[in-house]
Order: C-alpha cells, then structure tokens, then sequence
C-alpha cells in the first residue's frame, strides 16, 4: 500500500482503506452520522440520555453500524452498553471499535479467536501547533520527522491518531491509562505501518514493544489509524 491523498471527495475511502487494510477475521462497515430514533434499548439510551444532541447522533449512528457487523457475524441484535470510562461492551466472543469524526463514524469488529484487541481512530484533518506537537510527540518520534516532511506530511498528526488506535486497541483488557508521552511509535512509511513501544514501570524511561501492528493513512480531509492484537 502507498501512502496518498485523496485529490476528490469519496466519502467512503476512508471505510474502504480500514476494510482493505484488517486482518482476515475483521469486518468493517460504517458511514454518515445521521439523526436516528432512540434505539429502543433502554439502558443503551440512558448512557446518552443527558449528552448533546451530537453526540446522540454520533453514539446512535455508531451502535447501529456495530449491530449490523453483529449480526454479520450471527451474533442476535442487543444492546451494547458502555464501561464507566467509556468504551464500549461488545458480546462475549467479539471485540472491536468505533470511531468519530465530523460527519463520519467507522466501525471494525473482530472475534476474540482471532483478536485480543482491536482499536481504530478517525480525525479531521487539523492544524498543529508547537504545544501540541510537544504535547503528543516524545523525543524520538520526532527525529522521523524528515521523512513525513518530504511527503509534505506533519508527524505529530499521525501520532496523535496512531497512539489514540493503539490505545482503543489495549485499554479494554489492560485498564491502564497511558499520557501520549508513555507511548513511543515507530513508523514504516514503505509499508503505511506502525509499532508501539509502552514504558514498562510508570515515570521509567524503559520502554517495551507492545505486541500487535498498526496501519496508518490519510485522505484530502481527514487522517487514519488502526491497531490490531492478535489472540
């Protein structure tokens, strides 16, 4: 795969580059947040019951994409409910992930034969700033930098968007909370991938290779990562 953007508006590259890029055992499906009557699952509703009207659309439109990859894999229509700290609690046997971003939501589901983790992360493209540059990038990351420049591309974005994957991707099994600088990511521009190194003990410089991969990309308006962690 290379890496390139989009010149036109397909709104469905970005579903089409996850879909092309998951390991066999993934299914993918997603589209346009759109308003959508309360779901009928009355514990699901309350989690959104206070929220904003947005992020009503969002959580109605991503639940309803999770529930047809559901059902694509035979898995009965039901609730799925949320963690105290926010993700989401997919049936026994699955795991998987959602993400938002302006007018779009994607959705990847796995089975936990095949997946331990799976995380995705979605974001309009946006512009960036020293401090948030300092902020997600450590050190090392930023020495890469020469080679996203000659492809006119900002390394601290595909930080940002590489740890928020990685971090869907292990936060439901591990629990553990992670600050940007915790997580240092080496990136293959041949191969629009990614590895991730976790410090070991907190406030400790040690770092660890995370088992799993991530893929990267982007398109004329928005940028893409997903982690995968095999069972």
């Amino acid at each position: 795969m290379s890496l390139c953007s989009s010149r036109g508006f397909d709104f469905f590259l970005e579903r089409q580059w996850v879909a092309s890029i998951a390991p066999d055992g993934c299914h993918v499906d997603g589209g346009r947040i759109i308003e959508l009557k309360p779901s009928g699952y009355l514990q699901e509703e309350a989690l959104i019951r206070a929220a904003m009207s947005k992020r009503q659309r969002e959580f109605r439109s991503g639940r309803h994409f999770a529930r047809k990859l559901l059902g694509s894999l035979g898995y009965c229509a039901t609730e799925i409910l949320a963690r105290p700290d926010g993700d989401p609690i997919w049936p026994v046997g699955t795991c998987g992930s959602i993400a938002h971003s302006g007018e779009l939501v994607l959705v990847i589901v796995g089975e936990t034969g095949f997946f331990q983790g799976i995380g995705i992360d979605l974001e309009v493209d946006f512009v960036v700033d020293p401090e948030f540059r300092s902020l997600v990038c450590r050190p090392e990351e930023i020495l890469q930098q020469g080679k996203f420049l000659q492809r006119g591309l900002n390394i601290a974005k595909f930080c940002f968007v590489a740890k928020e994957a990685f971090y869907k991707a292990i936060f439901p099994t591990s629990r553990r909370f992670l600050n940007f600088d915790q997580v240092y990511v080496h990136f293959d521009l041949d191969t629009n991938s990614f590895k991730c190194y976790v410090e070991d003990v907190e406030g400790c410089n040690s770092l660890r290779r995370a088992e799993g991969c991530g893929y990267f990309s982007f398109t004329e308006r928005s940028l893409l990562a997903a982690f995968f962690i095999p069972a």
